[in-house]
């Protein structure tokens, strides 16, 4: 009894040597891939006692990002190509239908930070759920993360007034890791801009400038006027901004296009937009 334990106790180890090897060569050459390897222990009692046989499972979790069915490497591969030195990922959080789940956030911690000369930087974009700025992520899971987005999406949040809706983004900006409100220039959540301003200097949040609500194949109106808005009182308090492709693949990775020529038309200082200061935008996403 106790031979043929050792036996295959030997068996199940070198099987586990020769697969942990199959696979960190397949993240050398993909990186797309993680694995987690749990080990059960077996025990069966025998004549000669209780004896023990490890059983080996490895899960395999492809990276692939959930707004998107582009990998994360692909994205890292386009924006390497575009000569960008830093790459956020940031996929929808779980309130959003088909998007990353808790599982899929915690794998992320063991993602490379580095693909194709790239540095990577990897949050969420959370969903307010209601007029007291409730998240769709847990606060253990928003911690292992480099930052994170507050935005409002129809499925999740029911529009109210101005002032309901500006409560929900301040009460939402109180939590922490929220250091970026994306696309609150949408018409379909109208806001008070300069109290939203007042409170991202406070919590050290700052605008997301978005590209997909400013170029001709937007999906949310015309955000002109708001976009106006939110630079006018993002001048008066100093709160600097971001200029954001919104990709949903690797097609407009690293296009700011009509972001860019927005934020230069209405005179918005070089040196608040922080896509311009690398450091200082990983400082601001870091505070705590």
């Amino acid at each position: 009894g106790f031979v043929l334990v050792f036996i295959l106790n030997c068996i199940f180890l070198l099987t586990f040597v020769i697969v942990t090897a199959i696979l960190e060569l397949m993240i050398s050459l993909r990186s797309d891939f993680i694995f987690i390897c749990h080990i059960f222990s077996i025990y069966f009692r025998s004549k000669e006692g209780s004896s023990c046989i490890f059983l080996i499972y490895i899960r395999i979790l492809s990276q692939v990002a959930t707004g998107t069915t582009c990998t994360i490497s692909d994205m890292a591969k386009a924006a390497s190509r575009k000569g960008l030195k830093l790459l956020g990922i940031t996929d929808h959080g779980p309130g959003t239908l088909a998007a990353g789940t808790s599982s899929y956030f915690r794998s992320l911690t063991y993602a490379p930070k580095k693909r194709f000369g790239i540095e990577l930087l990897f949050g969420v974009e959370l969903n307010i759920l209601d007029i007291d700025g409730h998240l769709d992520l847990n606060d253990e899971l928003l911690g292992e993360l480099d930052y994170a987005i507050a935005s409002m999406h129809a499925q999740n949040y029911n529009s109210g007034t101005i002032a309901e809706n500006t409560s929900a983004y301040l009460n939402a900006m109180t939590h922490p890791c929220v250091k970026v409100l994306g696309h609150c220039d949408n018409p379909a959540f109208p806001v008070d801009y300069e109290t939203l301003a007042v409170g991202a200097k406070e919590n050290g949040v700052i605008f997301e400038i978005n590209e997909a609500s400013l170029a001709p194949y937007g999906y949310r109106g015309d955000t002109r006027a708001n976009n106006q808005e939110i630079l006018k009182y993002c001048m008066k308090y100093e709160i600097p901004i971001v200029l954001s492709s919104d990709s949903h693949g690797v097609g407009h990775i690293g296009d700011f296009t009509c972001a860019a020529e927005f934020v230069h038309e209405m005179m918005f200082p070089e040196k608040m937009i922080l896509n311009n200061d690398i450091p200082r935008l990983k400082l601001i996403l870091s505070e705590r």
